[in-house]
């Protein structure tokens, strides 16, 4: 089992592998004209509405937020993310640079723990990622 799964907590985010190649996709299978951010928006939304509102999502997510090692590794998880995320906004847009890529990448994924708790995630996620794409004169006042 291990040789599949190195720790237990990898056990746990099966679906690691798979979330990070559909991510990466988002960004090198997108339209010609839809920019990163919208194309990272969409995936991340269609994602969360994907599973919807299950009470298994709901119980997984919990257990995860009152387990420190799972957090830990939650968090790692996101960061190779961030980075695969990032070499696929250098292959595919011209001139990005890889600090501005992984600035947006990691921006764009911290979102999503940003949003954790919110009633609306999902509303929550693109009021999120408005202010990403707007910048701070995107909030009112």
């Amino acid at each position: 089992m291990f040789k599949h799964f190195p720790t237990k907590e990898a056990l746990v985010f099966d679906e690691d592998a798979e979330q990070q190649v559909r991510l990466v996709a988002a960004v090198r299978d997108r339209p010609v004209g839809q920019g990163v951010i919208d194309a990272v928006e969409a995936h991340l939304v269609a994602e969360r509405l994907l599973r919807g509102d299950d009470p298994r999502l709901r119980a997984f997510v919990a257990m995860v937020e009152r387990t420190p090692s799972l957090r830990d590794y939650e968090r790692a998880m996101a960061e190779r993310h961030a980075e695969a995320l990032a070499a696929a906004i250098v292959e595919t847009v011209d001139g990005a640079g890889l600090l501005r890529a992984r600035a947006l990448a990691r921006f764009l994924l911290d979102a999503l723990d940003l949003c954790r708790g919110e009633p609306d995630r999902g509303a929550a996620l693109v009021e999120a990622i408005e202010i990403l794409r707007h910048g701070w004169s995107a909030v009112p006042g």
